[in-house]
C-alpha cells in the first residue's frame, strides 16, 4: 500500500524525530511504500489557547529564555551541528512528499495515498488544534487511520468538543497512546478507541542499537535529559551522580542544563540520544521518550513529573500510562522533588511486564487490521 503519515517531524526534539522514524520504518519493513506528508503548518492559523500565565510565571519564563540564549552564544557550533544532525536523521531515515505550502496541494497529495495514518506525538492536543492534523476536509477521500496520537491533557475543552466529534467521525480506525485519552475520546464521541504503544516500541532493541551506532563511552555515567527547567530536579540529578560516584552526562534542552557540572553534550543528534541511553548506568529524565528508550534498553531510570499535576493543562498522563503498563510506577518522582528517593525497578527482556508485551503485539495487530480494512 501507499501510505501517508501525518505527524510532527520537523521540530528539533528527539522524541518527535524518533516516533516519525519508527512508524515509517515499521511500516516499510512490512512492505508498504510510506511517506511523511511534508506540510509545514502556519502556527498563526492554529486554534490555540490564550496566554493566561501569571506575571510571575512570565518573568520566570523570560529568565529561562535569557539563560538559553546565552548558552546558544557559547555553544553556537554545537547548536549548528545538532540542527544538521536532526535534519540528516529525517532525510536519511524517512521518505517525504513534496514540500506542501497550501491546503489545496495538501488535499491533492493526501488523495494520492491508499491510506493516511495520523500519529503519533501530541498532534491532537487541543491547545494547538488544527484541522490539518485530522485531514478535516470534505475533499479528502483517503481512509484515515489514527495510530497513537496523544491529546496530552485530561479532557477536551468544551469549545473544541464539536470539532473533535466532527473530525474523528471521519476515521476508519481510531487509537490513542494513553488509556485516559481513549476513555476521554470514547466518552466524547460515543465510539471505542484502541490503546496502542508509541511507535518507537514497535521496533526491537537490536534494531534500535544498530540505529544508535557502535561508539561507546569509556567511563560509566548517569544520563540526564530534562525538558523542563526545574531547579529542584537538577539538584536531585546532580546529587544522585555525586552520591553514586558517576559522571553526569547531560543532553541539554533548556537553559539551566548548560550551567550544570557535567559533560554537556550540546551537539548530540538523534542517534546520540539513543546511544547515550543505551550505554548509561542510570537515566534521570522528565521525558516520555527518554523513559521509553530506558525501558527498551532495560536501563534503570527515574522520571520526574514534568508538570505540576494540580494544573489542569498538565501533560503528565502519558508518563503515568507508560509506567502503569510497564509496572514501573515506583520509578516516578513527584513534581518539584529535590532528591531521588526511590529504588528503581529494572525491566529486562526476560521479565518484561506481560501487559506491555501483549500491548505491543496488539498494537501491531491493530495496524495490520486497520490497513487491511482500508484496502
Amino acid at each position: 500500500m501507499n501510505i501517508g503519515i501525518i505527524t510532527w517531524f520537523d521540530y528539533e526534539n528527539y522524541g518527535t524525530k524518533l516516533q516519525a522514524v519508527a512508524l515509517q520504518r515499521y511500516l516499510r519493513n512490512l512492505g508498504h511504500n510510506v511517506q511523511l506528508v511534508n506540510f509545514k503548518l502556519d502556527d498563526s492559523k492554529s486554534s490555540t489557547s490564550l496566554d493566561t500565565r501569571s506575571l510571575v510565571r512570565k518573568i520566570h519564563d523570560k529568565a529561562k529564555y535569557l539563560l538559553l540564549q546565552a548558552a546558544k552564544k557559547k555553544y553556537v557550533a554545537d547548536f549548528a551541528a545538532r540542527s544538521d544532525s536532526f535534519r540528516n536523521t529525517i532525510t536519511s531515515s524517512c521518505m517525504l512528499t513534496q514540500h506542501i505550502t497550501d491546503e489545496s496541494t495538501y488535499i491533492e497529495v493526501c488523495n494520492q495515498f491508499d491510506a493516511l495514518i495520523f500519529g503519533s506525538d501530541q498532534i491532537w492536543n487541543p491547545n494547538w488544534f488544527h484541522k490539518y492534523y485530522y485531514a478535516d476536509y470534505d475533499a479528502i477521500t483517503t481512509p484515515r487511520i489514527a495510530y497513537a496520537p496523544s491529546i496530552g491533557v485530561k479532557t477536551i475543552p468544551v469549545n473544541h468538543a464539536e470539532d473533535y466529534i466532527r473530525c474523528l467521525s471521519r476515521f476508519k480506525a481510531l487509537s490513542l497512546r494513553e488509556q485516559s485519552a481513549c476513555d476521554c475520546i470514547s466518552q466524547l464521541i460515543g465510539r471505542d478507541a484502541t490503546l496502542v504503544v508509541d511507535p518507537t516500541m514497535l521496533i526491537n532493541v537490536k534494531d534500535w542499537s544498530k540505529f544508535a551506532g557502535s561508539k561507546r563511552d569509556a567511563k560509566p555515567y548517569v544520563l540526564c535529559y530534562f525538558l523542563s527547567d526545574n531547579r529542584n530536579h537538577w539538584k536531585a540529578a546532580c546529587r544522585y551522580a555525586r552520591e553514586h560516584n558517576l559522571q553526569l552526562k547531560i543532553i541539554p534542552q533548556t537553559g539551566l542544563a548548560y550551567y550544570q557540572s557535567g559533560d554537556i553534550e550540546a551537539s548530540a543528534g538523534v542517534e546520540d540520544f539513543v546511544r547515550f541511553i543505551r550505554d548509561a548506568e542510570y537515566v534521570i529524565t522528565d521525558s516520555f521518550h527518554a523513559s521509553v528508550f530506558s525501558i527498551i534498553f532495560s536501563k534503570p531510570f527515574t522520571v520526574f513529573e514534568r508538570f505540576n499535576p494540580a494544573n489542569p493543562k498538565a501533560q503528565n498522563t502519558r508518563i503515568y500510562n507508560l509506567l502503569d503498563l510497564s509496572n514501573l510506577k515506583s520509578d516516578l518522582q513527584a513534581f518539584n522533588s529535590s532528591r531521588i528517593d526511590n529504588s528503581p525497578q529494572l525491566m529486562t527482556s526476560s521479565n518484561m511486564n506481560s501487559q506491555l508485551t501483549r500491548l505491543i503485539a496488539e498494537s501491531k495487530q491493530y495496524l495490520d487490521l486497520s490497513l487491511n480494512t482500508a484496502r
